[in-house]
């Protein structure tokens, strides 16, 4: 190593020879490939990420979705304040009532589903969102006698 002033960078100075004009590094060549082969199967890329989706929006958005999010919009997020109001335990009973009633007609509508309703509850999903989430309740068959 040679210490004289003379063989060190000099401000304004180039930083190098650097890489040569137009080549391209691994990640650059890696992305390349990838964003080809994207464009060329598109179509079937698609098909799989709603096959995917329509498996668990939730679990979907998580995967794909939430990682896309500016970091600094979920810290806004995560540290916003929330207030609680006070209610009596009148009040509270209440609404734990009308909770139970929801759940109970959710129930009626999408049975068989318990299990999925839960899971949902479980991520996170608000109760009056769940409907949206589970989409159309399947079709009840009437039986014969107005049953």
């Amino acid at each position: 190593m040679n210490p004289h002033p003379s063989h060190q960078f000099q401000p304004g100075g180039p930083g190098g020879p650097g890489r040569p004009k137009g080549s391209v590094g691994g990640r650059a060549q890696a992305i390349a490939l990838i964003d080809s082969i994207i464009s060329e199967n598109g179509a079937e890329l698609r098909a799989a990420l709603e096959k995917e989706f329509h498996k668990s929006p939730v679990k979907f958005w998580q995967r794909f979705g939430f990682p896309l999010v500016p970091q600094a919009l979920v810290a806004k997020v995560e540290t916003a304040t929330t207030t609680h109001r006070w209610q009596s335990l009148l009040d509270a009973d209440q609404d734990n009532q009308r909770t139970q009633d929801e759940l109970q007609a959710l129930r009626r509508e999408y049975p068989g589903e318990d299990s999925r309703i839960l899971g949902m509850l479980a991520d996170g999903i608000p109760l009056a969102a769940l409907r949206a989430q589970l989409g159309r309740p399947a079709p009840r068959l009437v039986e014969p006698g107005g049953g």
